[in-house]
């Protein structure tokens, strides 16, 4: 929880050891592109040791391209957390795949619901697609997606991470409630954006991510500090004592977040970050203040 100074009866600066983001509509303006000073800020707080975590539904290798610019490289929890690696290593600090068999099962009952969506396999790196369509496919190519398109989702034997669905004009609410109530013993079934469900293994979040790394580093929620923008950082929320929802999330997401954060075109992320770290107490006299925008 925020730290107090008792003798000027107002909040006083907190410890922050590590950040973590999301990417797209949190980190990522509505281009998909990372602001030029982010660079910058990253390697203020390296000097300052403070450790900065990606935790986001995209594939491994897009995010390893998207920070291919910071040579020292940086902590990446991928596919809202089936995989934590650092971008400069070939371990994987925590891998989870789904089983074959379920993957398989699951696929049959998919396509036997006769959903108004695409189904695709996401392995660590790759999108496995069958039959895509053009917007679908656009849409994998705009957020930098590589993809293989084959015949059968049945016939692909690499080690699946999560099971997602595309739909076209946004997810239905039919979608999502039929998705859930058919795998909610199996599955961990998320909205990761207005188009894309996705279905990670039983227990895997981006908070359960998080909450593997401060446990392995000895980092406190109290001296953390996180950001998001949709219902697949909601356990990232809860693993934070400063979480932060960007302006451009939606109402429900932004009430489970402790702050307000400026919106993803607004560079949001970084106008937090540069509070916290700026020498004056403009940061720590916000605290309480739920908007920050």
């Amino acid at each position: 929880m925020p730290c107090t100074d008792v003798s000027r009866s107002r909040p006083c600066k907190p410890e922050i050891k590590l950040i973590a983001t999301d990417m797209d509509g949190t980190l990522l303006n509505s281009r998909g592109q990372i602001d030029e000073s982010f660079f910058g800020l990253f390697a203020e707080l390296e000097r300052r040791n403070i450790m900065f975590v990606v935790c986001s539904g995209r594939f491994y290798a897009t995010l390893v391209r998207n920070f291919q610019r910071i040579e020292s490289g940086l902590l990446l929890v991928a596919h809202n957390g089936a995989v934590v690696q650092h971008s400069d290593s070939e371990q994987p600090i925590f891998e989870r795949n789904i089983e074959h068999k379920l993957v398989i099962s699951t696929l049959q009952q998919l396509f036997a619901m006769n959903l108004e969506a695409e189904v695709y396999l996401a392995a660590k790196n790759t999108a496995y697609v069958m039959r895509p369509s053009a917007d679908f496919k656009a849409n994998l190519i705009r957020h930098d997606v590589d993809f293989v398109e084959i015949p059968s989702l049945f016939t692909v034997k690499e080690g699946i991470k999560k099971i997602g669905l595309f739909q076209k004009g946004g997810l239905t609410a039919t979608t999502v409630r039929k998705v859930k109530e058919a795998f909610r013993e199996t599955f961990e079934c998320v909205a990761a954006g207005e188009v894309w469900l996705e279905m990670m293994g039983r227990n895997i979040s981006k908070g359960w991510a998080l909450a593997k790394i401060q446990e392995r580093f000895g980092i406190g929620p109290e001296n953390t500090l996180v950001f998001g923008d949709y219902y697949n950082d909601l356990e990232l929320f809860q693993q934070a004592a400063y979480s932060f929802a960007m302006a451009n999330a939606p109402a429900d997401v932004k009430k489970a977040a402790r702050f307000v954060a400026p919106d993803n075109d607004a560079n949001g992320v970084v106008r937090v970050i540069k509070r916290y770290l700026a020498e004056d107490v403009e940061f720590s006299s916000s605290i309480g203040k739920r908007d920050f925008a």
